[in-house]
């Protein structure tokens, strides 16, 4: 014979009753309201947030010419060469990589970082 969900339920609210007394369980059952609409509001604020650095992300994807929802930079697959990784990396950050050496593509693509403060 074991206790029931429902059960343990009644011996939870006759011990909160028991604990506060009848004087105070409104009080504690406000401060509870008050403190899950508070949550409510801030959980809604930051969805709000999120929603709109989502939306104003103008990084543009250069292999599917479209742009970006997502956060952060966004590489796709892995890379057979050196150059296809800087490449991709260039791209990731919106940086012209056409007509430059390994090298110049190296440092530009550093110089970028550290602006951007990665």
């Amino acid at each position: 014979m074991g206790i029931g969900g429902s059960e343990w339920v009644i011996i939870g609210l006759i011990t909160i009753f028991l604990l506060f007394g009848s004087k105070k369980l409104p009080d504690l059952t406000r401060q509870l309201g008050k403190a899950i609409g508070e949550y409510n509001n801030t959980k809604q604020t930051l969805l709000e947030e999120v929603q709109k650095v989502k939306f104003n992300n103008n990084s543009f994807d250069h292999h599917n010419n479209e742009k970006n929802l997502y956060f952060g930079k966004i590489i796709h697959g892995p890379v057979s060469t050196e150059r296809e990784k800087l490449e991709k990396i260039a791209i990731s950050l919106n940086i012209e990589y056409l007509d430059m050496s390994d090298e110049q593509l190296r440092l530009n693509i550093l110089k970028k970082m550290k602006n951007d403060n990665f």
